[in-house]
């Protein structure tokens, strides 16, 4: 029996995963969390062998939690299910440990499948990703480019700058203080070696980060 746990802060997805896993007679839900410390909390009590993670939670960032989660148990398979577009952050999160990463567009029957593959130890990568992969690790035989020299929070802030937001609505979608918002910008501006907010809008937009 594959022993399946769901990270995620909204009812209606909750409700949607529970059902179609009910339906399954070889996987089976052992807990429910709807942030990184409630998470943290099952994991110490309930035996699980795949996580379905959310990226965008209410206490912090799902990108920490996957981190987290696979330092305490190298064994646990892990799946991203998020709205977040796959083409920006599926390389990073598989690189930052995640077996798959679904979008929640997706139809049940591939996730189903997904939770299968994980399971069994392999990565359940889709065809569109498998082509982005391939790309990703011919660039990078090659060399990095500027945007991916950044931490995951650096990368995070950077793309929340080059869509327009003001600092203050950074700190306060990440929960942290203007101060430190300041810092992160300052580091990504060093580090890629843009002068302006302009230029970071017109990187991201050549390299299609938005």
């Amino acid at each position: 029996m594959i022993r399946v746990m769901i990270v995620d802060d909204h009812p209606i997805v909750l409700q949607g995963l529970e059902k179609i896993i009910s339906t399954q007679g070889d996987i089976t839900l052992v807990g429910q969390a709807r942030g990184i410390s409630e998470c943290l909390g099952l994991i110490g009590t309930v035996e699980s062998d795949v996580v379905i993670l959310d990226l965008s939670l209410p206490d912090g960032n799902g990108f920490d939690l996957l981190e987290e989660l696979k330092a305490k148990s190298p064994g646990l398979q892990i799946i991203i299910l998020s709205m977040l577009p796959e083409s920006k952050f599926a390389i990073r999160a598989f690189e930052n440990g995640a077996a798959g990463y679904i979008n929640k567009s997706a139809v049940a029957d591939e996730l189903v499948e997904a939770i299968r593959v994980v399971a069994s130890g392999n990565k359940y990568i889709t065809p569109d990703m498998a082509q982005k992969l391939a790309r990703h690790v011919d660039r990078y035989q090659q060399e990095k480019l500027p945007h991916e020299i950044l931490s995951e929070r650096e990368y995070q802030v950077m793309l929340m700058l080059a869509s327009g937001m003001l600092l203050k609505d950074i700190g306060a979608e990440l929960g942290i203080n203007l101060k430190t918002v300041s810092t992160y910008k300052d580091r990504i501006k060093n580090k890629m070696k843009l002068k302006t907010k302009t230029e970071l809008i017109k990187y991201a937009i050549k390299n299609k980060l938005i």
